[in-house]
């Protein structure tokens, strides 16, 4: 009997190794892998999140409005309960946070922004949204967000050292001649404009008109530094100088006399 109940026992055992082996996952080599979830795309929140929050929440939900109890200013704020009763995301888990539940709904009851708000998210800015909350909600802290330029004190960078064969009458001239000296083949300067060309590209700089055919000739005869000096001192104090540069201001006002403010 004993005997007869080997093999038995050895099947047995056999049966139970071919089954863990089986529902082993292994890779392309005969390795065992592990079942974990892979850890989601992080995602920068500067770049890619705020942009989302700004364009699509902002008005209802920024720093100067909080429906339903909800300010998308901060990490704290996000995390805080709304009137809702519970925060607007949780982070690590897209699947139960009710902003990413609102923003994909497709019931107009609670679609988020609104339709007549403003317009829904695209699937890839869902798509952000999620993989954003599932990799943490990481939102820097105000000490640690990037400062916007205009706060950043400037610093004056010295003057590179360029070849001898550029002419440099100034700084900029520097800081060109080391960017064309850097190309690959470097690239040469171009010859100095002739004095007609100089004073027609100032005059459209500055006033958007061409020069006077007097104002060209009396150049052309003494085209000095001092002489150029004195036509852009004129082109600035003439009232052409501000109807150009204080329409540039008016096309960003939408100002037009047909129907303007």
């Amino acid at each position: 009997m004993y005997g007869s109940q080997v093999p038995r026992t050895v099947c047995s055992c056999l049966a139970v190794l071919t089954s863990l082996v089986l529902s082993t996952p292994v890779t392309s080599y005969g390795a065992p892998v592990s079942a974990e979830k892979p850890a989601a795309h992080k995602i920068d929140f500067e770049k890619s999140v705020r942009p989302l929050f700004v364009k699509h929440c902002q008005d209802c939900h920024g720093p100067d409005a909080r429906e339903g109890g909800l300010r998308l200013t901060s990490r704290k704020n996000i995390l805080l309960r709304n009137d809702s009763g519970e925060p607007a995301i949780i982070p690590g888990n897209s699947k139960e946070s009710l902003l990413l539940h609102r923003v994909s709904s497709r019931d107009e009851s609670e679609q988020m922004p609104p339709a007549e708000v403003g317009a829904r998210l695209t699937q890839q800015e869902i798509q952000t949204l999620k993989q954003w909350i599932d990799a943490g909600a990481d939102w820097p802290t105000e000490s640690e967000e990037p400062k916007h330029w205009a706060y950043i004190p400037p610093v004056k960078s010295p003057l590179p050292e360029v070849n001898s064969s550029f002419r440099i009458n100034n700084a900029i001239d520097a800081f060109v001649a080391e960017k064309l000296s850097q190309q690959e083949p470097p690239l040469a300067q171009s010859p100095p404009a002739s004095p007609a060309r100089l004073l027609r590209r100032v005059s459209l700089d500055l006033v958007g008109l061409p020069p006077s055919p007097e104002d060209v000739i009396a150049f052309e005869i003494n085209p000095s530094p001092a002489a150029y000096e004195k036509y852009v001192d004129k082109l600035l104090k003439s009232p052409r100088y501000g109807e150009k540069w204080a329409r540039q201001w008016l096309d960003l006002a939408r100002y037009a006399d047909s129907n303007g403010f």
